[in-house]
């Protein structure tokens, strides 16, 4: 049996989840031979999409964290997973601000002209992976949990129940929500026609749930349930 390659140099905090993604693979028979692995078809590029920015802090918790620094610093952990495994990874934002293609952000309309952008970015790769990254609120503290919302584009669906049985297998059983499909209320993903989800990683309302999504080991694993899943559902293993 060959072994399953990874392009690049593994940095030791990555070393950790990739192992258990071998681990798992091979006990599930899913490692491929290396003559299986050069006829797979190049990879398409996951263009991750950090919500939010600037000016436009996204939901706050009750602890006081920030929805926008909160999603790009998961952005850049999935970047990472990515990367590591030799997919093509492009960010429609790598610091805190809205994208505005350089404009001002004091300007009117900004949050309109960010959506568009962000869109637009979607649209000059239609054939990547568009995932845009969040964080739920809800004026009641108890409610808590993982959720995907998916697009029309071809693929968009399978890809959100991927990830969701992912992350109800290895993270949270209990609490993980069914995907739904995002309709014209998600500006986003109805304008687009990539295979597209956008993903709710949990209630930054809930104290609880705020907490664990601080936690550095924890953001891992939800990450690499979003990495493991479109691996998966692409066929790159």
């Amino acid at each position: 049996m060959g072994v399953f390659m990874l392009k690049g140099r593994i940095r030791p905090h990555t070393l950790v989840p990739i192992l258990v993604l071998l681990l798992s693979l091979l006990l599930s028979g899913g490692v491929r031979s290396l003559a299986a692995l050069a006829a797979l078809p190049p990879s398409p590029l996951v263009i991750l999409d950090a919500g939010h920015g600037g000016i436009d802090a996204g939901a706050v918790g009750a602890a006081g964290s920030k929805e926008k620094e909160l999603v790009l610093a998961y952005a850049l952990t999935l970047k990472e997973m990515f990367t590591e495994a030799g997919v093509p990874v492009l960010l429609t934002r790598t610091e805190d601000a809205l994208v505005l293609g350089g404009e001002d952000e004091g300007q009117r309309g900004r949050k309109a002209k960010d959506l568009k952008n962000r869109a637009a970015i979607a649209a000059r790769y239609p054939g990547a992976v568009f995932v845009s990254l969040h964080m739920n609120a809800y004026p009641v503290a108890k409610y808590r949990g993982f959720e995907v919302y998916y697009g029309a584009g071809e693929g968009s669906r399978p890809l959100a129940e991927r990830i969701t049985a992912r992350v109800k297998k290895e993270v949270d059983p209990v609490y993980t929500r069914t995907p739904r499909a995002a309709g014209e209320g998600i500006y986003l993903l109805s304008h687009m026609t990539n295979t597209a989800v956008l993903v709710e990683f949990g209630f930054l309302s809930c104290p609880e749930e705020e907490a664990k999504l601080l936690e550095k080991d924890y953001q891992k694993k939800l990450c690499f349930c979003v990495f493991y899943a479109i691996m998966e559902e692409k066929n790159l293993f």
